[in-house]
């Protein structure tokens, strides 16, 4: 029976050792993940910042528009559209469009779907 003992305790200080070098990697990793995430918040707010000026157009849209494919996808195509709402997204009702394309799916979208959700302009 101390033999058992000796290798069960062998055993339990590699796992803790093991964890020890995994918690570790997963701390490094996170703190690299951070440091993406601030350059990325930085490009971005300077991309926003830097907006280029593109000539008016009648009828061009300026706002957030989301095009979305839809393939036999009943359930998850409500989500994804409140995903897609002007109150989810920040933004005002005449910001923000989404454009459904069904791709030849067997399952049809709801009749009551531009009903539901305004910001749907059509359904291609």
């Amino acid at each position: 029976m101390s033999e058992d003992l000796k290798a069960a305790a062998q055993e339990i200080a590699r796992l803790r050792a093991h964890i020890e070098k995994m918690e570790a990697e997963r701390k490094r990793l996170s703190k690299r993940d951070w440091n993406y995430q601030v350059i990325f918040d930085r490009v971005t707010d300077q991309l926003a910042a830097e907006r280029p000026c593109l000539p008016d157009r009648p009828g061009r849209f300026e706002g957030l528009s989301f095009v979305i494919c839809y393939y036999d996808i009943p359930r998850q195509i409500e989500r994804t559209l409140a995903c897609c709402a002007p109150a989810y997204q920040g933004g005002a009702e005449h910001e923000i469009e989404v454009v459904i394309v069904d791709n030849g799916s067997p399952t049809p979208l709801p009749d009551d779907l531009q009903e539901r959700f305004p910001h749907v302009r059509q359904i291609i």
